[in-house]
Parts: structure tokens; sequence; C-alpha cells
């Protein structure tokens, strides 16, 4: 055990390079044997062991057929019933079987691996056979043509070593699947372009176990392994399967690039395609009055979700159902620009959406504050009398905001209290509108801040986070 520790720690190194398997001279024929398979295999193991035998039967008096040396590989093809062989194939095309203790999966151990015995220093234990991942893609580990067997590597993260990158090779389209467990504190993975664009990710918090599916087609990828908290060992598995190329994208992908569908009224539908490899179609309408705007979108095969926002960007409404389940959305717009966004929570789909308009007169309360805070509702200085006001906050009025000034530093008490919604509580300095504290109480809960502030300008902020509400503000010292 202890020559086979030793031996494990130059293993990959050797692996790259090793010579030819030497191969008995008796052995000609690589058709595979009568053995009982109990599960077929398609992975590349080394040899841990100084060196091994091939054998022409699961059996260890049968005849030897080839001969392994430490580093070797093989390509393990099948476990035989019982569970002590593999069937394996050499690197010169010998089959044939092997006991399973002699060899072990693609494994990398990396720095601060912990090991097995006294003295061995950090990424010397059992299966440690493989470089410390770098911190760079010029020096990221190279990850084998990927199977449906993962390729499994193992390493540390920490405030010391904070990323850690593989790079995977792609030859044709190929469905990728990543994970990461084994973990001890937070540490998150993203699948990245060889020009640095990230192209999923998985940010689970605490110690969760990490996974991603991607759909990439042929050239260059790179894993991220990175600590988001802490310091952890991780376990990181790596496999592919054969993918589908994805249907043609004719539908931009940022708001910049959206299919204008222009002014519309009455029923408008339109159709396309979202998946792992185009994660974003956008589409921009105009309203030329309020109205009160349907948006269904159904004939899903997997999990995609619809989100609806302002010329601004700003998220309005949005439907985010389980499964394939149909999304749907409704609210009450003014005239003006807006965008619909569709993209997979999980999965591919082709989908429909049908956008309903009906003009509707304006039943929106009236908008005594102002939306921005250079547009603020000057409320003067505050003096010994509390100040008290009432307005409302929803989707299409998402801000209200408020200026006031101290003539002298005084204890500032301000509440917000909802009707209807989850209105939430901001305060910002109004020179640079640098934050303050805010309070963000669920439900109609009340909102509560108490302050001891200098003398100057401030900006008090009034602020959606759920439905729609009026709301009775007061600021007093």
């Amino acid at each position: 055990m202890r020559l086979r520790l030793l031996a494990a720690t130059a293993l990959l190194a050797t692996a790259w390079t090793s010579p030819a398997l030497a191969q008995s001279e008796s052995q000609t024929d690589t058709e595979a044997p009568d053995v009982e398979i109990s599960q077929e295999m398609d992975g590349t193991f080394f040899v841990t062991w100084t060196d091994a035998r091939v054998r022409a039967q699961p059996d260890s008096t049968s005849d030897v057929v080839a001969d392994l040396g430490f580093g070797d590989t093989v390509t393990v093809t099948g476990e035989v019933a019982g569970g002590s062989w593999y069937r394996v194939t050499t690197a010169d095309g010998v089959i044939g079987f092997v006991w399973r203790e002699v060899v072990a999966p693609a494994v990398v151990a990396l720095p601060g691996t912990p090991v097995d015995g006294p003295n061995e220093g950090p990424g010397t234990g059992a299966g440690a056979i493989g470089p410390s991942a770098d911190n760079s893609f010029e020096s990221a580990n190279p990850v084998g043509p990927l199977t449906s067997t993962p390729q499994v590597f193992e390493g540390m993260v920490g405030p010391s070593d904070e990323v850690d990158y593989y790079r995977v090779t792609i030859d044709d389209w190929t469905d990728i699947e990543i994970s990461l467990d084994m973990l001890t504190s937070d540490a998150d993975i993203a699948l990245l372009d060889e020009d640095g664009n990230y192209l999923a990710d998985s940010i689970a918090g605490g110690s969760s176990s990490e996974f991603i599916a991607y759909s990439v087609g042929p050239g260059t990828y790179y894993v991220e392994v990175y600590v988001f908290s802490g310091e952890t060992s991780y376990r990181l598995s790596i496999s592919g399967s054969a993918g589908d190329p994805p249907p043609p994208d004719a539908i931009g992908n940022t708001r910049e690039t959206a299919e204008n569908l222009g002014l519309i009224e009455g029923v408008t539908s339109f159709s396309d395609w979202v998946g792992p490899s185009d994660s974003d179609d956008f589409w921009r309408f105009e309203l030329a009055s309020e109205a009160t705007v349907t948006i269904d979108m159904s004939g899903l095969s997997s999990d995609i979700d619809i989100v609806l926002e302002d010329d601004f960007g700003s998220v309005l409404n949005s439907s985010a159902a389980g499964g394939n389940d149909d999304e749907f959305m409704e609210s009450t717009l003014e005239a003006g620009v807006y965008y619909v966004r569709v993209y997979p929570f999980s999965g591919a789909s082709e989908y429909e959406v049908t956008i309903t308009v009906d003009p509707t007169e304006s039943a929106l309360p009236s908008d005594s504050a102002g939306s921005s805070p250079e547009s603020s509702a000057d409320l003067g200085v505050l003096g010994d009398q509390p100040v008290t006001l009432t307005d409302w906050v929803g989707p299409e009025d998402v801000s209200d905001y408020y200026r006031f000034e101290l003539a002298e530093p005084a204890d500032v008490v301000i509440t917000l209290n909802p009707e209807g919604g989850d209105a939430d509580l901001e305060l910002l300095s109004a020179d640079d509108e640098s934050y303050l504290g805010s309070s963000i109480r669920p439900d109609t809960e009340e909102e509560r801040l108490e302050l001891s502030l200098p003398a100057g300008a401030y900006v008090v902020r009034a602020y959606i986070f759920d439905g729609a509400t009026d709301y009775e503000l007061t600021i007093s010292r």
C-alpha cells in the first residue's frame, strides 16, 4: 500500500508519456471473450500499481495476454458480474480482463487534497495523479474527450487559490454535464467559451452541490471552479453525450437587437426556439395608448420563462411556472415601448407567445411624487411637526421619491405603511445619492427607519417589491 501511494503522486505525468503497453506475443486475437458483463462502461483508467497483467479470462490463473506498467492507460468497457474484474481494451487493441484493484479512473487531485498516510504532503494521496489546476486559461488542466462516463477531478479552492480552470475540447455538438460536490463551504462553477464569455453557471448557496447542463458546439471551452466563501476541497465531474445543433437563431439576444413587432393592437402572435445555446430571445413592441396587456406563452416541451420589461430595462412583470406549463401575465401599461424576453430555465423548447392588447381608460391613481431622485417631490426643511403623505406604487409606477432638508442634526424617524402590496423604504443622500439605510419587511408590514442624521439634504424612496399598493409615508424628527 505504501508503494502504491508513493507511486500515485506522479501518475498523470507518467500517463501522458507512458511507453507502449507490453503485449504478450501469444495474444493476437482481439475478440472479447464470452464473459457475463454486469455493467457496460466506457472510460479511461490508469494503472496505479507498479505493474499489472491483462488476462484472457477474469481469473488470476488465466493466461496473460498483455503486461501493463505503472501509469499506462486502458479503456474499461465493462464490469464483470461479481464486481472484482474489469473488461478492458489496451492501447494496442488487446481485449482482456484486469483485477479492478490495479486500475483507477482518470482522477486529478490538486494541492491541499487530504492524504491517507503521514508525511505525504498535499496532493500525494491515493489517486493523486495530476498537476495542480491553474488559475488561467493558458495553464488550465486538460480534460480528455468527453463520454457518458464522467471524468472526475479533485481539488481545493480558498483564499490562497480562488479559482481552478479545466480545458475541454469539443469536436461536435455535445450535451455537456458538469457537477461539483463533496464541498465543505461555498464554491461555484461556470462554463466559459474560449473568449472568456460566460455561457452557464451554478451558484447554489453554502456547501450545496452545483450542476450545469449545457449544449455546446465544436470548439474549446473552460470549466471554472471558484470559491465564494471559505475554503473547501471539491470533486468535479465532467461528462458529455452527442447533442443536436440548435435551430437557426433569427431573433436578437439583446434589447438592442430585439425583433421589432412595431405598434401592436388586438392580438399578436410570434414563435421561435430557446435553449442552452440560445439563452435569450427579445421581442420589441409599442403601445399607442394605455391598455391592459395579457401575454400567454404555450407549446413548451421544457421549462421556459418570460419577462416583460420597459424601455429602460426595468422588469414590469414575469411568469415562471414550473416544468413545461404555459406561462401567463397581465399588466396595465401606458403608451410606450416594451420588450418581451423569453429564456430557458432548463432544457430547450420551441414556444409561441400571444399578446392581447385591450385599450382602457386610465384607472391609475395620480402620481404626486417624482419617479427619480432628480424629480423628487420637495418637502422643504423638516420642522418639528411630522410630514405625512399618501400615494401609490406598483408595476406602472415603481418608485416615488421625496426630498427633505435638515437645518441641524436630528434624530429622524421615517415610516411607510402599505395597504395592499409589499412596498419598501430607502434613504439616500441628496448630494451624491449614496445609500444610507433601508427597511424591507415582508408583505404589508410597516417599514421603519430611525437614523441620527447631520444637517443636509436627503431623499426618501418608497418603492414596490411585489404587487401594487396605496401607502402612507410619515417623516418626523
